[in-house]
């Protein structure tokens, strides 16, 4: 019994190292459409706009609107957004759910997504977020809880911890893993 329970705990431990070595290997990757055409110029004009913006405010929809080029080219190429189902016809096969359609990985990068958000807004507010995302995507109540536990979690996490330290362990992190093959 021993034996099997150890199999069990060693097979466990490598799924973990699998998706682990996921999660870093998307965190070096993340976003990186952003520092390129037609995304790059686009979002370095807008970027610091929007610091003064209240996500979800009518001024903010409105930067969207003028953005669309690099927003519709973001979402198209970023699997973590949930707008990349509908951009690339994969909503049908969740009748229009886009969050279904997506992964946990991808559900993992999104809160980090949204969280990191928060700090390019003077007024930035995940829960927030998380609310007008609820109502935008139509998340259900356990989706909405599992966001907002994580998100809970991160800036609890992310109080005790340098954030300098944290990339560098990061990338270091990163190089050990092997990338998972999609």
């Amino acid at each position: 019994m021993e034996a099997e329970t150890r199999k069990h705990i060693m097979q466990v431990a490598k799924y973990l190292h699998i998706f682990s070595c996921e999660l870093l290997k998307r965190a070096t990757l993340h976003d990186a459409s952003k520092l390129v055409e037609p995304e790059a110029s686009i979002f370095e004009k807008y970027t610091p706009l929007l610091k003064g913006v209240t996500y979800g405010s009518p001024e903010y929809r409105a930067m969207m609107k003028e953005m669309h080029v690099a927003i519709e080219h973001h979402h198209r190429t970023n699997k973590h957004h949930p707008e990349y189902n509908d951009l690339n016809g994969f909503s049908f096969q969740t009748l229009n759910d886009p969050i279904q359609a997506m992964d946990l990985f991808d559900i993992v990068e999104m809160i980090c997504d949204w969280t990191a958000a928060t700090k390019r807004h003077s007024d930035g507010n995940i829960q927030r977020s998380i609310e007008i995302n609820r109502e935008r995507f139509k998340l259900d109540t356990q989706v909405v809880a599992l966001l907002n536990n994580t998100a809970a979690l991160l800036q609890d996490k992310e109080a005790r911890q340098d954030n300098e330290e944290a990339a560098k362990t990061i990338v270091q992190q990163a190089k050990e893993c092997q990338p998972v093959e999609q």
